[in-house]
């Protein structure tokens, strides 16, 4: 008996060191060292699914201790936000810094539709419902419907300007809210080229990203007759924006790239550039309905970057 239970504790010990030394390799800790919970990146998923997995020593026997486990946690709104650097939470303020691209493009046929719903007097919660019902958008799943749908009731409430607003820029509430009107007939009824210059103004309104993109980089270097624009200078560009911004420097390396390319999109389908792989900027024509209606806002400062004459 004492012969035989040498022989388990040899064996015993065997399977602790190899155990010990697997962990060692895989998970680049030491088993046996008390440490934290911690993220394990390597194992996360993408933006959309949201769950963290992380590694805990389970409780029970003291040889138990050795058996890790990895096991779905599904942490509340904030910590996923911090997760995954971007918040997955609808963005109810009227001005976003500009993460929520990740997923809100330029999406101008949606906000076409939406337009028009509008313009004919549907209520917001009526305009959602009926996209959603009746499929208005035609994607192929209705997981995305009422989000978009929100997504383009806010580019035209981050247009609309309230009393206070006006006073600042000196301009009368009746005439700013009848601008805004244009700008949604314009979006729902307007040639092509004017709903695109009309959708890229409600997007600099709501978000500050892309308005110190066309204000910034994309207008001064139509000002100066610059039209070089390539992957370089977006990338500076991103980078000069976490910095003067602090809720950007959470953003994660994948939600950079998927932001970059929105912007690219959002360059190619305003008229800016030819094609998201073109590093040639090309003059934007802007549209006289839609400069007037810039004008009426008040909104100098987006006119000046739209037409090319940013001081």
């Amino acid at each position: 008996m004492r012969g035989r239970r040498c022989a388990s504790c040899i064996w015993l010990h065997i399977y602790l060191k190899a155990s010990e030394a697997l962990l060692r390799n895989k998970f680049d800790f030491d088993p046996f060292a008390a440490q934290p919970k911690r993220l394990t990146s390597h194992l996360l998923p993408s933006v959309g699914a949201c769950p963290s997995f992380i590694l805990s020593r389970p409780r029970g026997p003291v040889l138990k201790r050795y058996h890790w486990k990895a096991y779905l946690h599904r942490p509340d709104a904030n910590k996923k936000a911090r997760t995954l650097g971007v918040c997955p939470v609808d963005n109810t303020e009227k001005i976003s810094l500009g993460g929520v691209l990740t997923r809100e493009q330029f999406l101008l046929p949606e906000m076409r539709i939406v337009a028009a719903l509008r313009l004919d007097g549907v209520s917001d919660d009526e305009i959602i419902a009926r996209v959603k019902h009746d499929n208005l958008f035609q994607y192929p799943t209705e997981r995305m419907l009422a989000d978009r749908a929100r997504v383009c009731l806010r580019r035209f409430d981050a247009v609309a300007l309230d009393e206070a607003q006006c006073a600042a820029r000196g301009i009368d509430k009746d005439t700013a809210d009848q601008a805004v009107m244009r700008i949604m007939d314009l979006i729902a009824n307007g040639m092509p080229d004017q709903a695109a210059q009309a959708n890229l103004f409600a997007m600099m309104c709501r978000y500050t990203m892309v308005r110190e993109l066309i204000q910034v980089e994309i207008g001064e270097r139509m000002a100066s007759f610059d039209y070089n624009f390539t992957d370089v200078d977006l990338n500076a560009f991103v980078t000069r924006f976490q910095v003067e911004h602090a809720e950007a420097v959470k953003w994660s390396e994948s939600t950079l790239e998927r932001i970059k390319s929105t912007l690219r999109q959002i360059l190619r389908s305003a008229g800016f550039k030819a094609s998201q792989r073109t590093d040639t900027l090309q003059p934007l024509l802007l549209d006289p309905d839609v400069e007037q209606a810039i004008r009426d806002l008040g909104d100098m400062d987006a006119l000046a970057a739209l037409t090319g004459q940013v001081m």
